[in-house]
C-alpha cells in the first residue's frame, strides 16, 4: 500500500479531489507496484544480485541436465506449434551438450 500511495503522489497527474485520488489508485496496476518493489529491493541488496549471478549458471546447467534425462526417458515436452524452430534448436543444443560431456 505504501508503494502504491507513493506512486500516486509522485505521479504526473495533480490530485485535487477524492475522485482524482481514487482514479489514480485504480490506474496503477499491481504488476507495476510489484516491479517497483523488486527494483527497490535489488538496489538495497547487492548480495542478492551477486548470489543470483553466481547461481544462475549452475541452475541453468541443472535444468538442462534434468530436461535431457527426461528426453532420454522418452518423455516429450509440450511446445507451442508456432515455435518449431526453437524446439529443434533447444533439442539439438541439449544433445550437443550431452555429447560433449
Amino acid at each position: 500500500v505504501k508503494e502504491q500511495l507513493n506512486m500516486v503522489f509522485k505521479g504526473e497527474k495533480k490530485i485535487s479531489t477524492t475522485e482524482d485520488f481514487k482514479g489514480a489508485l485504480k490506474a496503477i496496476p499491481f504488476s507495476k507496484i510489484q516491479e517497483q518493489r523488486l527494483k527497490s529491493l535489488e538496489k538495497d541488496s547487492q548480495p542478492i544480485i551477486q548470489l543470483r549471478k553466481k547461481l544462475k549458471p549452475e541452475l541453468q546447467d541443472l535444468v538442462n541436465r534434468q530436461r535431457l534425462t527426461i528426453l532420454e526417458a522418452g518423455e516429450v515436452f509440450n511446445v507451442p506449434k508456432s515455435n518449431k524452430r526453437h524446439r529443434t534448436f533447444v533439442l539439438s543444443t541439449l544433445l550437443q551438450s550431452q555429447n560433449s560431456a
